[in-house]
């Protein structure tokens, strides 16, 4: 389920803005959206908060599409 969308969120604006929130059972696969190669990976946090000081502290990965684009997934578990 779609919780947050494109600038619908004060969460989502600047970098952020084409940014989308999914709510997800625990242990849901995540898939790529589209093709790309892993050009950044971290999965070394245990916990996280909805607040600013735990911002850089999500597990996540980072693609580079074909086109020079890229795709951000965060807010993963760890270990998966």
């Amino acid at each position: 389920m779609l919780v947050q969308g494109v600038d619908g969120a004060s969460t989502h604006r600047d970098e952020l803005s084409y940014a989308y929130d999914w709510a997800l059972a625990v242990g849901t696969p995540v898939l790529a959206a589209r093709a790309g190669v892993v050009v950044e990976a971290c999965d070394v946090f245990r916990a996280g908060a909805p607040k600013p000081e735990y911002r850089p502290l999500a597990n996540h990965v980072v693609l580079r599409h074909a086109d020079g684009l890229y795709s951000r997934y965060f807010h993963l578990k760890q270990g998966s």
